[in-house]
C-alpha cells in the first residue's frame, strides 16, 4: 500500500481512536464517581464489568442509574442487570 492510499485512512483511523479514548475517559469518569458515590469496592466492580461496555448510550444509561440508585448494589443490579439475576423494571 502507498503512502497516498494510507494517507487516505488517517483521517479514519484518528476519529476511530478519538471515540476508543472518549469511551475509555467515559468509563474512567464512572468509576470515579461510584467510589465517591458507593465506595472502592462496587468501582471496582464496575470497572470489571464497563469492560465490555463500547456504546456511548449504554454509558450514559449507566450513568443515569448511578445518580438514581440509593445504594450500589442496587445501581450494579439495575446497569447490569444480565449479571444479576433477572431483569429489574426501570425506576
Amino acid at each position: 500500500m502507498s503512502l497516498v492510499e494510507r494517507a487516505r485512512h488517517w483521517p479514519d483511523e484518528w476519529i476511530q481512536k478519538g471515540l476508543e479514548q472518549g469511551i475509555a475517559h467515559e468509563r474512567a469518569l464512572l468509576c470515579r464517581m461510584a467510589a465517591s458515590r458507593f465506595g472502592a469496592d462496587i468501582s471496582e466492580q464496575l470497572a470489571a464489568a464497563l469492560g465490555e461496555v463500547k456504546d456511548q448510550d449504554r454509558l450514559a444509561d449507566i450513568g443515569d442509574w448511578l445518580v438514581r440508585c440509593d445504594t450500589g448494589e442496587e445501581f450494579l443490579a439495575r446497569a447490569f442487570p444480565s449479571q444479576n439475576g433477572a431483569e429489574l423494571p426501570d425506576a
